[in-house]
């Protein structure tokens, strides 16, 4: 009985600390898309963090680059494109020259 209630326990905390770490990740994803601004001088760093962290490189790069609407959809979906890249690119597909080529657009 003893041990059940244990179990019990063991389960029921697994569940709320999956639930917090969920949380966590969403938050973290969430603030660094609203983050996003095209005057920001950090933007090429900021591009690597997101590419290089586990928790954010599944972003796709074109809803990253119109979260603060200071690019259009199409434009940004358009410039992609000529770059070989698609809507559905995500942070962890980008070389360094990509971002380099993305930030030029964005800061132009």
């Amino acid at each position: 009985m003893v041990q059940n209630s244990l179990m019990l326990y063991l389960i029921i905390f697994q569940k709320m600390n999956l639930k917090i770490e969920i949380n966590a990740i969403k938050n973290a994803r969430d603030e660094f898309i609203h983050s996003f601004s095209v005057n920001n001088k950090n933007l090429v760093d900021n591009f690597k963090h997101g590419r290089d962290s586990n928790i954010l490189n599944s972003i796709r790069v074109h809803k990253y680059i119109t979260s603060s609407k200071e690019k259009g959809k199409v434009e940004s979906a358009r410039f992609l494109e000529s770059i070989n890249l698609t809507e559905k690119t995500v942070l962890k597909e980008l070389t360094d020259k990509d971002i380099d080529i993305i930030v030029n657009f964005l800061t132009k």
